[in-house]
């Protein structure tokens, strides 16, 4: 098992540049911007597109997104400001869906390790020839930890793969994980990270409070985070330790091109009341917001942040049907911009598809995507030197953090982990990884959801259902933040 002293020393060596190349990419506008909201062979799907869109939604206004549990379970939320928002990553989505895909098909309990060693081309083979069951995904065609047994040590390399060094494989940069599961749906998810408890010691920061922790709001809210991608899938399994969503999010570090019309999608996935939001970020607010459904454009409103940083919103009835979507904003300049900025998300009841590739009429009378104005310039960078949000406010309408009603079932509680241990899910003797023991609900989410299978080590009554990870991040000069905790043991 690594000490600290020596993941101390790769993370600086990495910060300062020990790895050319691989921390901080070319601040450029890439090519990927000029298909922004565009999914690239099936990610992100719908939860994970919306898991971006409500993160962001809370990094645009931490203090009114927190102003519900601020006096109790997030005694911490003065430590926020607004923060730009993260920019969608497919390496990173690629990583954060294999990590629950692999746990789910493995019957996993819920862990930041894989349940095996990965095969070493797993980048090259998933999701394309390895659907991420050990059969294809693990090294020997099996897992090693499982919800019936644990036959081996989270915290050996021999064993398992750690999550950083599988987050790596798909983008140098990463950083940080929060994963959780059972949980309803992607909303559920983020709130459960974001209100989890936490009894204030007093430092702002990643770190393990009096009560609980406070690590999946810090991963979020932390302006340090500049990517994100999601992983989702969902389980009816009667092995599985948790049925129902198996979320994971993963964030690098570095520097970000950030376009104007970042990320939006629809709550919930079908039915014909339903909210849509759409995240913004420039130097200033748009002339114009609008959601197109099917040809027919609503302004949408600010939800979250003031300025150039907001979330925008529009929640109605839809007629009976699946209907197409795009977000059409017009800067301050007059420049226009969709998401996504080719085809267009689909909303109702009745789709079998999030995403199509051909677009309603747009409010301009053009067909949006046809113009290449959709996201093919950024509003600047955000780096690992950011302190906070160069725009937007702290305060905007509304104190609930849920814009579509109430999600059920989740827990909050974190486990933050040593550069070689395991987060939840590790068996209690495990003493050396650390194991995951009792979560509490927020004020915004249900009950801690129930384990199937409830004799198994990873599966027991006390066993969390999310949990955090984040690396030691150090400046070249100095401590940038210290991230990396002792194991959390807790009930």
């Amino acid at each position: 098992m690594k000490t600290l002293a020596t993941a101390c020393a790769v993370s600086c060596l990495a910060a300062c540049g020990g790895a050319p190349g691989r921390l901080e990419p070319p601040d450029t506008e890439s090519a990927a911007l000029t298909s922004v909201g565009v999914p690239q062979n099936g990610f992100p799907n719908w939860a994970e597109r919306t898991d971006l869109v409500l993160s962001n939604r809370a990094r645009a206004d931490p203090q009114t997104e927190l102003a519900s549990c601020a006096s109790s379970d997030c005694p911490d939320h003065a430590c926020y400001s607004p923060a730009p928002p993260l920019v969608w990553d497919y390496e990173l989505n690629l990583s954060a869906r294999l990590h629950v895909t692999n746990l789910v098909a493995a019957d996993s309990m819920l862990q930041h390790p894989s349940p095996c060693l990965l095969v070493s081309n797993i980048a090259s083979i998933w999701p394309s020839s390895c659907d991420g069951s050990p059969s294809c995904a693990c090294q020997g065609g099996q897992s090693v930890c499982n919800c019936s047994t644990c036959s081996c040590d989270t915290t050996q390399a021999s064993c398992v793969t750690q999550p950083f060094t599988r987050i790596q494989l798909f983008n140098p940069n990463g950083c940080a994980e929060n994963i959780a599961a059972g949980y309803t749906d992607p909303q559920a998810a983020v709130e459960g990270w974001l209100t989890e408890q936490c009894s204030w010691t007093g430092t702002c920061g990643f770190q393990t409070c009096t009560t609980g922790e406070n690590g999946h709001r810090y991963n979020i809210l932390d302006p340090t985070n500049t990517s994100m991608g999601a992983g989702a899938v969902v389980t009816s399994s009667s092995s599985a330790c948790y049925q129902g969503e198996w979320d994971s999010q993963d964030f690098a570090c570095g520097n970000a091109t950030i376009p104007k019309l970042v990320a939006g999608s629809h709550f919930p996935q079908t039915g014909t009341q339903l909210t849509f939001w759409a995240n913004w970020y420039d130097t200033a607010p748009p002339s114009s917001a609008q959601l197109d459904v099917d040809g027919t454009c609503s302004p949408m409103t600010v939800d979250r942040g003031s300025g150039g940083n907001a979330t925008y919103t529009w929640a109605g009835t839809l007629a009976s049907g699946c209907h197409s979507y795009v977000f059409e904003f017009t800067d301050s300049t007059g420049v226009s911009y969709e998401v996504p900025s080719a085809g267009a998300y689909q909303a109702g009841d009745g789709c079998t598809a999030d995403y199509v590739t051909a677009a309603p009429t747009a409010c301009n009378g053009v067909v949006a995507g046809t113009t290449g104005s959709g996201g093919t310039s950024g509003s600047g960078t955000t780096g690992s030197s950011t302190g906070g949000s160069t725009t937007g406010g702290s305060t905007s309408a509304g104190a609930s953090s849920s814009g579509a009603g109430t999600s059920s079932g989740g827990a909050t509680g974190t486990v933050s982990s040593s550069g070689s241990g395991t987060s939840s899910g590790a068996a209690a003797s495990s003493s050396s990884a650390g194991s995951a023991a009792g979560g509490s609900t927020g004020p915004l989410v249900g009950p801690k959801p129930t384990p199937v299978a409830s004799s198994g080590c990873g599966c027991t009554s006390g066993t969390r259902a999310d949990a955090s990870w984040a690396l030691l991040g150090l400046a070249c000069l100095a401590l940038r933040r210290r991230r990396l905790q002792q194991p959390d043991l807790h009930a």
